[in-house]
């Protein structure tokens, strides 16, 4: 759906209209934003697990809520609060990785401001074009990730790795 949001949503209501009893599992952002922002007729999407991991200020609010560690951060919202940041590096994370723009999907990206001049002309722009954006503290060191397949809160199968690139 990335070039022709509009086309991409018409395929999938005409294949629902032709599927006995469709049912919608988005695993990808692209996807998960589309059917958020379009009318589909399936009988079921399964999406709010999905598109709430999607989000990151949602998701950082939900992991600092549990007590996970995560970086400091803020929700900028206006240039403003750009000014006085007081350490560096930072970054600057956008909301979604995603979104509809002009009937296309833009993709986003993390981005690092190593002096306020870069934190101001980077912050500027994702208020401009998002309306606001994830401020957060720089932690240096290596990324890992962790999947997990469950069944009624009982892990049967886990997986962890250490990332060999990280952004930014």
């Amino acid at each position: 759906p990335k070039k022709d949001v509009k086309s991409f949503v018409r395929w999938l209501n005409k294949l629902c209209e032709t599927t006995e009893d469709p049912l919608i599992f988005p695993i990808g952002d692209d996807i998960t934003l589309v059917l958020k922002n379009h009318k589909i007729n399936a009988k079921a999407i399964l999406s709010s697990p999905i598109e709430f991991a999607h989000n990151k200020k949602k998701l950082f609010n939900f992991a600092t809520k549990h007590g996970v560690l995560v970086p400091k951060t803020k929700t900028i919202t206006n240039k403003d609060q750009l000014k006085g940041a007081k350490k560096f590096p930072c970054i600057l994370k956008p909301i979604q990785s995603m979104y509809i723009k002009n009937n296309k999907i833009i993709s986003t990206k993390v981005q690092i401001a190593n002096t306020n001049r870069e934190l101001i002309e980077k912050g500027s722009k994702l208020i401009s074009n998002f309306g606001e954006f994830l401020l957060q503290e720089y932690v240096p060191g290596h990324g890992v990730g962790y999947f997990a397949v469950s069944k009624n809160g009982v892990v049967l199968s886990d997986f962890q790795h250490k990332r060999l690139r990280e952004v930014p």
